[in-house]
């Protein structure tokens, strides 16, 4: 899109979500294993005029698919370029009664809900990162 600087060499992702209870894009074991990092990292890049709520949902293989079984957060996107690292010691506790499994991670879920309109939105650089 116009006015992201992002790396040359990048590759970049559009999103494009319609109207629709939870449109998002869900990545079924990206990485399995992610006890040797620290940080899940990426970036999201508006072109919308308006602040927009996008969430991120990760579970492991022993989610039971409860809502507090697995990691929920809240991701504030403006326009422009937004940057996210998350710690993943705040993933880990994420589920309510355990620890997640960060050796067994099944699912990455980036979502809206309920959209009235279609929104569209690019991704990049999403990867595990060590101190």
């Amino acid at each position: 899109p116009r006015g992201w600087q992002q790396v040359k060499d990048e590759r970049v992702g559009r999103l494009t979500l319609h109207p629709a209870r939870y449109p998002g894009l869900s990545l079924i074991e990206p990485v399995a294993d992610w006890t040797s990092y620290a940080y899940l990292s990426f970036h999201i890049y508006s072109e919308d005029t308006k602040t927009r709520s996008l969430y991120l949902r990760i579970h492991d293989r022993q989610h039971n698919w409860r809502f507090d079984d697995r990691f929920n957060t809240k991701l504030t996107v403006s326009p422009g370029d937004n940057s996210f690292r998350i710690p993943l010691e705040k993933i880990r506790s994420g589920p309510r009664d355990r620890k997640m499994d960060m050796a067994a991670i099944a699912n990455l879920m980036i979502f809206e809900v309920e959209p009235e309109q279609a929104q569209q939105f690019y991704l990049s650089n999403i990867r595990l990162e060590r101190d």
